[in-house]
């Protein structure tokens, strides 16, 4: 979903197709943002759950400001 923010046109349009057919690209966001953030980290029954979500990018590429907040802001991660 990080990937599927920071895409645009016919490639979003892919990955929104992917990830939630049917849906808007602002949809997707709000979907998996919401859901890493709304399943505990251990149930009534001690199973714990454990998820993650990591672009790596290399130092030679810098990202727009503009992506980096979007990032931050909706997943609550530090880039």
């Amino acid at each position: 979903s990080i990937i599927h923010d920071g895409a645009n046109g016919a490639t979003q349009k892919e990955l929104t197709h992917l990830l939630l057919n049917g849906c808007t690209p602002s949809d997707v966001t709000d979907f998996y943002s919401s859901r890493s953030f709304s399943l505990p980290s251990t149930n009534e029954t001690g199973v714990a759950f454990k998820s993650a979500n990591r672009l790596y990018v290399d130092d030679s590429i810098s990202l727009k400001n503009g992506y980096q907040k979007h990032v931050e802001d909706k997943y609550e991660v530090k880039v």
